[in-house]
């Protein structure tokens, strides 16, 4: 499987998510597509994304790990700007890449 956040199988897999928790159409779902800012998910929707992110490809996610990733000791507008579908992806790959490097 390619590891590639910005297209492949990883992305594939988060626009389909996406689309369905969130029923938007795929062309919203780009990889600077902010996920709260701009396709409008609320904590409800994150929760759902989760659970669909960890059955899809076999990985625990908390939420202490996103804080890690996308920034815990920043503001919350810049947590919000940084949430992108693309940064989902990246954080994706690197947890794939962990658990099979």
């Amino acid at each position: 499987m390619s590891l590639k956040p910005d297209g492949g199988p990883i992305f594939d897999q988060v626009r389909a998510a996406l689309m369905e928790v969130l029923s938007v159409p795929s062309e919203r779902v780009a990889p600077g597509a902010r996920v709260i800012l701009d396709l409008g998910a609320e904590s409800i929707d994150l929760l759902d994304l989760r659970f669909r992110i960890e059955k899809a490809f076999e990985i625990r996610i908390t939420k202490d790990d996103l804080a890690t990733a996308f920034g815990d000791s920043i503001e919350t507008g810049e947590y919000l700007e940084r949430f992108t579908v693309g940064a989902l992806c990246g954080y994706i790959a690197g947890r794939l890449e962990g658990a099979h490097g």
